[in-house]
């Protein structure tokens, strides 16, 4: 089996158990105490790999790389995650994950648009069985949704896909590890920088 089914499939596995847990610990923790909390760890323990992959790419980090990673925290990250965790106080956990998981349509509208690739028909086949098969589970006209959450997970998915697709080229570049470890600490330090902001009485 391909390696990268393989990985697929664990990150499948690991990011659909998310939201349970988070919805367990919503109200205990600030979304962006949880955020912070996940993807600083995440970074720095993914950070002598990313290393690694730069070294053995002989990549070496500039300015602009730096402000690209920010960037790329910002909206995957910062941006896409808080909606996502804060949606998950207005809606169950499956109905949000559901429509989450619907970010790869999203992913394929983007990608026509900004890296211009081709939109096959098998593509689009794959987009309408998505769709349906959204709207199958989570049986809108039986379960009521709240209008705030469903909009705050349409938004997240929307910017993670944006992000799916603005990360394409960097990964290339600096390696999929890389990017994803340097967006994590990135947006980990925006969110540090907010939350230290929030002590601010205007601010917050």
């Amino acid at each position: 089996m391909n390696r990268g089914f393989v990985y697929l499939l664990f990150a499948t596995l690991f990011f659909s158990s998310m939201e349970v847990t988070l919805k367990f610990i919503a109200g205990d923790f600030h979304p962006m105490q949880i955020n912070f909390t996940r993807f600083l760890t995440g970074g720095l323990i993914l950070l002598p790999f990313a290393i690694h992959a730069l070294r053995r790419r002989r990549v070496r980090l500039a300015y602009g790389d730096i402000r690209e990673f920010f960037w790329l925290g910002f909206v995957g990250l910062f941006a896409s995650m808080m909606l996502y965790q804060t949606s998950i106080l207005y809606m169950p956990a499956s109905a949000v994950t559901v429509l989450f998981s619907c970010n790869p349509v999203l992913v394929l509208l983007f990608a026509r648009l900004i890296l211009r690739t081709s939109l096959r028909p098998e593509h689009i086949a794959a987009i309408a069985l998505e769709i349906i098969g959204a709207i199958v589970i989570i049986d809108p006209f039986n379960v009521r949704l709240d209008p705030t959450g469903l909009l705050l997970v349409l938004l997240s998915a929307a910017l993670f896909a944006l992000y799916a697709v603005l990360g394409r080229k960097d990964c290339d570049a600096y390696s999929g590890l890389a990017v994803t470890c340097f967006s994590c600490i990135a947006a980990s330090a925006e969110m540090a920088i907010v939350m230290a902001a929030s002590n601010i009485p205007p601010v917050a």
